[in-house]
């Protein structure tokens, strides 16, 4: 049985009937022109048809009943200021509701000053524009009341966007992935209300001292991908961070008391940085919460038995790729014992567990302590690179016969 489709596509136009001051709609390739109330126009038209609040701006109601202003056809900033010269006087009904400004994939090369006069919004996704490389500090000046959520990534960002951030005390939302930002400057602070960070994916050498400071909300910070040679010492005030995704920096050292104030850390990934050891109290947390920490592919060679100090023993640790060559009893079974006590099952990383599979490790007399207590090797999961199987598959029997 053979089915034909018929698809009719048409397009629409608007033009301005200068003698009705209405928004008239030109369907092409149906004839007839229909013209729009100013009702119609702001709440997306008949049949949810896009509407226009200034060309190049597009404003639709939602039917949550957000406002939507897409000012993505823009080529220039001047462009985007003369949508809202004179904007319509129902923009007055949506100062205390939900208002997006999406601008993505355009051709602008920035915003300048007061680009959108008085118009303030609560989201803001400014992204996926690579020309973008300027944003003047007062771009969004008339949103500092308002603004909760600041999306800037995949831009062409070099300085640091609102420098005076702390204007703006509503933010709970920051990202800046994938820009080319050098330096974290000390404006990025002071901000009661922000919850999620995200500068990954930049050229971050340096984080100014004062910068991520007073963030008592802070929960995610994501700084991975970037030149950090060093771990930031201000992140050790971070109180109620949860997540820190530092993975593919540079960084060598881990100093002592680094994670000291995190009290609710549950996520820390060191993987695919340079870290050769992790040294006394440099991963003493004490945080309440069962935590995960990654050092995967990572030379480290030595771990301190007193790394964690008087700390929060991790619940899953990831040391997959690195360049330990033997398990350590002074640093390993206090670590499994704890794994062995927690009666929990993360949905992602499962029960409690010990990831290692390396080229360097050998499973030898030193581990006997190991493979002779089932319990303890039950959380643990790798290959030694001297038999390659798994180490759960290892003969205690041998190891009690062999090993004195």
């Amino acid at each position: 049985m053979k089915f034909s489709v018929i698809i009719v596509v048409y397009w629409v136009v608007g033009v301005q009937d200068a003698s009705q001051g209405l928004l008239v709609v030109e369907r092409k390739g149906w004839g007839g022109r229909v013209p729009w109330s100013e009702l119609e126009r702001w709440s997306g038209g008949r049949g949810g048809r896009a509407s226009v609040c200034g060309t190049p701006c597009v404003c639709v109601v939602q039917s949550d009943g957000q406002l939507l202003v897409d000012c993505s056809m823009a080529q220039t900033s001047a462009d985007v200021a003369s949508s809202f010269t004179s904007p319509p006087p129902m923009l007055a009904d949506y100062r205390n509701a939900t208002v997006r400004l999406v601008l993505m994939s355009s051709e602008l090369l920035g915003l300048d000053d007061h680009s959108f006069n008085n118009l303030s919004f609560t989201h803001i996704h400014v992204k996926y524009n690579h020309a973008l490389a300027r944003l003047a500090e007062k771009a969004f000046w008339s949103s500092r009341a308002t603004l909760r959520v600041l999306d800037l990534r995949n831009n062409n960002i070099t300085m640091f966007p609102l420098i005076n951030l702390k204007v703006f005390q509503q933010l709970q939302f920051i990202s800046l992935d994938d820009n080319g930002l050098s330096e974290v400057p000390a404006g990025v602070s002071e901000l009661p209300a922000v919850l999620h960070l995200s500068i990954s994916n930049n050229r971050l050498h340096t984080l100014h001292q004062f910068a991520l400071t007073s963030l008592p909300s802070l929960q995610f910070l994501d700084l991975h991908s970037n030149r950090l040679e060093y771990l930031p010492p201000q992140l050790a005030l971070l109180s109620a961070l949860r997540s820190l995704m530092l993975w593919g920096n540079p960084i060598t050292t881990l100093p002592q008391g680094s994670f000291h104030g995190l009290r609710s850390l549950e996520y820390v990934d060191l993987s695919y940085t340079n870290v050769i050891e992790v040294g006394i109290s440099s991963m003493e947390t004490p945080t309440s919460a069962p935590w995960f920490l990654s050092f995967r592919h990572t030379p480290i060679t030595k771990l301190s038995e007193t790394a964690f100090h008087n700390g929060s023993l991790p619940s899953w640790v990831d040391l997959r790729e690195t360049g330990l060559q033997s398990l350590d009893q002074a640093f390993f079974q206090p670590l499994l014992q704890h794994m062995a006590q927690q009666n929990i099952v993360h949905n992602d990383w499962g029960k409690p567990q010990l990831w290692i599979h390396n080229e360097e490790l050998a499973c030898d007399c030193s581990i006997k302590w190991l493979v002779t207590n089932t319990t303890l090797l039950n959380h643990v999961s790798g290959r030694c690179n001297d038999k390659n199987i798994n180490m759960r598959f290892l003969d205690p029997d041998y190891f009690n016969i062999f090993c004195f």
